[in-house]
């Protein structure tokens, strides 16, 4: 089998959300009011503003999809973002020139590269 091929077959065999006791790990996020089970997968993936401002669960959630620089409204600042709803948003743009972030789960540390 082809690399891309096996990639592909990886990518595919990923599930749309992980959740946690007091977390929940999804590309996109979640929606608002919908339970993760009942919620269509695409959501999960494409959804932003409607759970940026939207979100009122207990858990934390931390999402990618959306660059920090556009959550902190500064094209400059492509550091973690911590939103007031218990959101943590860590794309931080590496595409765009930014940093790449990753959150050690539970300790919430997080590892940072800017890009050279």
């Amino acid at each position: 089998m082809a690399k891309l091929e096996e990639h592909l077959k990886l990518i595919e065999s990923f599930e749309a959300y992980i959740e946690l006791e007091d977390a929940i790990f999804v590309h996109g996020g979640v929606v608002p009011g919908i339970a993760l089970e009942e919620t269509n997968p695409l959501r999960f993936l494409w959804i932003r503003e409607e759970f940026h401002v939207g979100y009122q669960g207990e858990k934390t959630v931390i999402f990618g999809h959306t660059p920090t620089f556009r959550l902190h409204q500064s094209l400059t600042d492509y550091s973690v973002y911590y939103g007031d709803n218990i959101i943590i948003g860590i794309d931080g743009g590496a595409v765009f020139g930014g940093q790449l972030h990753a959150l050690e789960w539970p300790s919430r540390q997080i590892i940072s590269v800017e890009r050279k």
